[in-house]
């Protein structure tokens, strides 16, 4: 009887031990009703079995309120949400920035003042006013793209401090993640709670979640193991640590893939490009991708502004001509790089006085006879003995134009920047010496047809085509090419004599097209020149030879192959990098020398690929002339002009004050279309420079739109599972209430049997005492 009794008193504590352990987790549930990431505890009991016999009541274990696949899904969506959010407040100073088209300090309401300015300048050419205006609307023009441009790559280093700090919060999640695993490995092994343990460590995943994508599971022993969705091991027993170095500057031509950004290692692997969500990835695609396209799409606006009013400008003159040229083609060995004009092509150098009348006039055809005699007045034009056909070096045409000029009375001056003794390299500059000589060049083609007449000759005004061998491989005198060469259109124009906007930069980077990911190579020999080794055949950086590229190579077996040839003594980088929904390869001379790349004739890889000069950067360098800013006299409103009824029987060319024939046509290359290539988001298409500029803003202002519209869909559909979540594993006040009762009156009871039973041992006491 005394043990059933005894059986009976340690039932009756059992139960009093267990409520007050529950009242206990009761109270813990109330304190943290309102705590973040709290999960409601339950305490589980079961009844205590000694020899197949029920002695009494434990606590099996505390558990928590968690749908786990509720919170996966939450984990995940946070991941897409986050990379959203992140870019929000990019977006908006973006938009803060650039405004939209209607705003006037828009570069497409600022550029189309720049037009008014130029209509007014064809109204009155010859007003002093209207030509410091197209100046002033020019510079504020090339201003707001820089500055654009600049906000673009200030944004681009933010996003890569951000980056530093976001894999800098990541690596020390992962690493309370770890500890917390050791912690309730531990007290799971002592039958010590870990419920506690288990809502920091759910908040560190969930705040993990927002960085990175993560996936992850359980083990047995309570440990979580975490992984990115590409595979890369975060938190397995031990944490990996995650890094990234900020960079300390950004410019165009720092990418993640070309070098100067960094990327996120977790541990030494790299895992920048198998981001699939969370802020880093939203960062990673800020810095290489929308904000890299929209660089490239300011640089594509900047080349076609600068290629169509160069182009225009060239054309023209200020009255009553020019006395000082200032080339901004580069010319990397002017001794060996050849010139040559199209069948039927030529370009007229016209000599006027202050009144624009003509003193004295020829072509470049003229000038590059043979010499073998005498041309006009026993003068040779040249160097003796040069047979100077057609194909002519660049340094023989400065030469014959000197002396022509100087046989007039013009007493010029004509030579290149760079030239160090007989090596004559750089821009091609004219200073004519006689203060009462000017210049104007004229593009003519002869037509039999139609156009003006100089004698028998028909002779309509437009651009001479004329074919520039880069690498210096013509064979003087024949005619031959070996090597492909390059079109230009205009004399002026090709040099760059009359420039508006220039940026005085060599050719140190060429860039393809954008192609295709999946692009491979034609079979090709391409040749590298630079302006230190001059070029021709036996100048190649190559050892002379060119580099063989296989047929079916990827651009990146191709930029490996360049980087990796020892004869070119790692003189060039190439890399590839992507852009919009493709990619380039670029090729850069790493001591920034002038670039010259070409390939053998039957090839056609650089056609193929469209390689050119890499505008990349244009829109922080581009400049309206310096010239053009102190003196906007000498904007080029009128042009060399031809009349047939005054000088000598043929006719003769003029300057006119108020011709306004260059003014019109710098108006009209506003507002008529030109190609544009692929650049950033934007494809091959045909636009005015007003239509592209107003594209830049729309498609920035859409992107933005797009990412707010994503973030908010992404809002409500987390805050609708948390939601889920957190009613299901929140406490419930009511509920806990309830439990509270129930609680109090086990308790009570429990305790009642104890008194009774204390009674009942103080009778047996007695009984046999």
């Amino acid at each position: 009887m005394a043990g059933s009794i005894t059986l009976a008193l340690h039932t009756a504590k059992d139960g009093l031990l267990s409520m007050q352990s529950a009242l206990g987790t009761v109270a813990e549930n109330v304190a943290n009703a309102n705590t973040e990431g709290y999960s409601r505890k339950i305490v589980n009991m079961e009844t205590r079995v000694i020899d197949g016999v029920g002695s009494g009541v434990q606590i099996s274990e505390v558990s928590r309120t968690v749908d786990e696949g509720l919170m996966r899904d939450i984990r995940e969506e946070n991941a897409t949400l986050y990379e959203a959010d992140i870019k929000e407040s990019y977006y908006q100073r973006m938009e803060e920035l650039f405004g939209s088209p209607a705003d006037n300090s828009s570069v497409s309401h600022i550029m189309a003042e720049m037009v008014g300015a130029l209509e007014a300048l064809s109204v009155s050419p010859n007003s002093t006013l209207n030509e410091a205006e197209v100046v002033r609307w020019a510079l504020n023009t090339i201003d707001k793209m820089s500055d654009m441009a600049s906000e673009v790559q200030d944004l681009r280093l933010q996003a890569d401090v951000d980056l530093y700090q976001e894999a800098n919060n990541a690596n020390e999640l992962v690493k309370s993640i770890a500890d917390m695993n050791d912690k309730i490995i531990r007290n799971q092994a002592v039958g010590h709670p870990v419920t506690d343990l288990q809502d920091k460590r759910d908040m560190a995943l969930d705040e993990l979640s927002q960085i990175v994508d993560i996936q992850y599971f359980e083990r047995t022993n309570g440990e979580v193991a975490v992984f990115t969705k590409g595979g890369t091991v975060l938190v397995d027993s031990d944490a990996q640590s995650i890094t990234h170095s900020r960079a300390s500057a950004s410019g165009p031509t720092i990418s993640y893939a070309q070098g100067g950004f960094t990327g996120i290692l977790v541990g030494s692997y790299d895992i920048t490009n198998d981001l699939l969500g969370g802020k880093m990835k939203g960062l990673v695609d800020l810095r290489d991708g929308e904000l890299n396209n929209l660089q490239r799409e300011l640089d594509e606006l900047s080349e076609e502004l600068n290629n169509v009013v160069n182009t225009i400008h060239n054309k023209g003159m200020s009255f009553p001509g020019g006395q000082s040229f200032e080339g901004q083609m580069y010319f990397a060995d002017a001794n060996n790089q050849t010139f040559e004009l199209g069948a039927n092509n030529d370009s007229r150098l016209v000599i006027f006085n202050s009144d624009g009348e003509q003193q004295a006039t020829t072509t470049l055809s003229t000038l590059f006879q043979d010499v073998t005699g005498t041309i006009g007045n026993g003068t040779n034009y040249g160097a003796t003995g040069n047979s100077g056909t057609d194909i002519i070096s660049m340094s023989e045409v400065a030469t014959r134009m000197e002396d022509w000029l100087d046989l007039q009375g013009a007493s010029a001056t004509i030579s290149f920047s760079d030239t160090v003794g007989a090596a004559e390299k750089g821009f091609m500059n004219i200073t004519l010496n006689n203060n009462s000589s000017y210049l104007g060049f004229r593009d003519e083609v002869a037509d039999t047809t139609s156009g003006e007449t100089v004698g028998s000759v028909g002779l309509t005004h437009q651009d001479a085509a004329i074919t520039f061998d880069a690498s210096g491989t013509h064979t003087v005198g024949t005619g031959t090419y070996t090597q492909k060469t390059e079109a230009f259109s205009g004399f002026s124009n090709f040099i760059g004599l009359n420039d508006f906007f220039v940026d005085n930069q060599v050719r140190k980077a060429y860039e393809t097209n954008i192609v295709p990911t999946t692009t491979t190579t034609s079979s090709s020999t391409l040749y590298f020149y630079d302006s230190t080794s001059g070029v021709g055949i036996g100048n190649d950086l190559h050892s002379g030879t060119g580099l063989t590229i296989q047929a079916g190579w990827t651009l990146e077996e191709l930029a490996t192959t360049i980087n990796n040839d020892t004869t070119l003594n790692g003189k060039l980088e190439a890399v590839v990098v992507p852009e919009g929904g493709g990619e380039r390869l670029r090729i850069t001379h790493r001591e920034g020398k002038d670039l010259v790349i070409t390939e053998l004739s039957g090839n056609s890889f650089l056609s193929d690929m469209g390689m050119a000069e890499s505008n990349l950067g244009l829109a922080q360098t581009i400049n309206v002339h310096s010239a053009l800013q102190a003196a906007p006299g000498k904007l080029a409103s009128q042009q060399v002009q031809f009349d047939s009824t005054i000088g000598a029987a043929s006719g003769e060319y003029y300057a006119a004050a108020n011709d306004n024939s260059n003014a019109t046509a710098l108006a009209e290359g506003f507002t008529s279309a030109h190609s544009f290539d692929a650049a950033g988001g934007f494809i091959v298409g045909s636009k005015t420079l007003l239509d592209y500029s107003t594209d830049i803003l729309s498609s920035s202002a859409t992107l933005a739109a797009n990412n707010t519209s994503q973030r908010n869909t992404q809002q409500l559909l987390v805050d609708s599972l948390k939601n889920k979540s957190d009613s299901f594993r929140g406490v419930n006040l009511d509920e806990e209430l309830s439990q509270l009762v129930l609680y109090e009156q086990s308790y009570a009871a429990a305790a009642r049997v104890i008194s009774v039973i204390k009674d009942m041992f103080d009778v047996l006491d007695r009984a046999v005492g």
